[in-house]
């Protein structure tokens, strides 16, 4: 299970819930025991057309409703982004991770940079 959901794993500074509009297959299965990939799939193609804007409106999907999720695991919103940038010039190569924080400060949203990692060759 672990090697299945190994993209989609980052290290957060924090505990956060699952984004249930951007997750992909693997992440929305996990949610329930009983849900399969075929109705993740369904999920994702449903939410290209109506994109999902509370949690209330996911969980009472047709096909999650009979699910056991608990709502206090699902969000329609995320706060941290992991940015991959990939730069070629002529024969160097450099690979930068970046980890966002978007935040609310005072009514203004802000974006933070938590930490960057760089790789070279």
């Amino acid at each position: 299970m672990f090697n299945a959901l190994k993209p989609y794993i980052a290290v957060l500074p924090e505990a956060t819930l699952i984004n249930v509009q951007t997750a992909p297959a693997p992440v929305l299965m996990m949610l329930s025991p009983t849900l399969t990939v075929q109705m993740a799939q369904a999920i994702i193609d449903l939410r290209k057309q109506v994109p999902m804007t509370s949690p209330e409106q996911f969980i009472n999907l047709n096909r999650i409703k009979n699910q056991p999720i608990a709502m206090n695991k699902i969000t329609v919103t995320s706060q941290y982004f992991l940015v991959e940038t990939n730069v070629v010039i002529e024969k160097q190569h450099i690979l930068i991770y970046t980890l966002l924080e978007r935040r609310i400060t005072n009514g203004k949203i802000e974006t933070a940079i938590l930490w960057q990692s760089k790789g070279i060759w």
